[in-house]
């Protein structure tokens, strides 16, 4: 398994809030880190087998050459038998090295895949630091917002109370507006009632005495 057999989650989009994007980079980081457990236990998978391969076709090279050595011995008694063994042992050799070979190659992937392997987990562990550092950089975000909201919470309390202040103030002024307009209302009905009085006085047109008496009497 590469890391392409298994990529990432779907990029998070715009406009995520502050929880969502903790969510989704922890579960980025869980993924990876799961990736890379199961990275590290193929890899080790892989060099087992390849070192019980390597040993048991060493095993097989050594028993066929100590059977052609054997065999050896026995040329003049055994030409027949020996031309046998010796083109059985030489097809055997022969593909044994094939199996050498092939098992050369397969060492040589492995040990690319293997190289592969480790690149590919030095960019899981880089990228899952990059994770948690990012992590951190938004639960500090998260932190600021959390008090700015307290904050801010606090001045809509002081807000509300200095409103409710200032409408019981507009109330208590309308109060007086209203007393004023009323007090004006009986000044005007008192200031037209004089002058009809006046108007009054001036219209009767009183003698030479009686004016004289008025007059005393507004002088004293």
């Amino acid at each position: 398994m590469t890391p392409a057999d298994n990529p990432p989650s779907s990029p998070l989009p715009r406009g995520s809030t502050l929880q969502e994007e903790l969510a989704y980079y922890k579960v980025q980081y869980e993924q990876l880190e799961a990736e890379l457990q199961d990275f590290q236990a193929s890899s080790r998978e892989l060099e087992a087998e390849l070192e019980k391969d390597v040993e048991a076709s060493e095993k097989r090279e050594r028993q066929l050459k100590e059977k052609v050595e054997g065999l050896g011995f026995e040329v003049d008694e055994w030409k027949t038998k020996y031309k046998q063994a010796k083109s059985e042992a030489n097809a055997a050799q022969n593909t044994l090295q094939k199996e050498i070979t092939t098992l050369r190659d397969t060492n040589r992937t492995f040990q690319l895949r293997l190289r592969d392997i480790e690149v590919a987990n030095d960019d899981f562990e880089r990228q899952a630091r990059n994770t948690t550092s990012s992590l951190e950089e938004l639960e500090s975000k998260y932190n600021v917002s959390i008090e700015r909201g307290v904050m801010l919470e606090e001045e809509i309390k002081i807000g509300e109370q200095e409103r409710e202040a200032l409408r019981i103030e507009s109330q208590r002024l309308r109060n007086e507006l209203s007393d004023l307009k009323i007090e004006a209302e009986i000044t005007q009905g008192k200031l037209r009632l004089a002058e009809a009085t006046i108007g009054r006085h001036h219209d009767r047109k009183p003698q030479p005495l009686a004016t004289q008496h008025l007059r005393n009497r507004s002088q004293a």
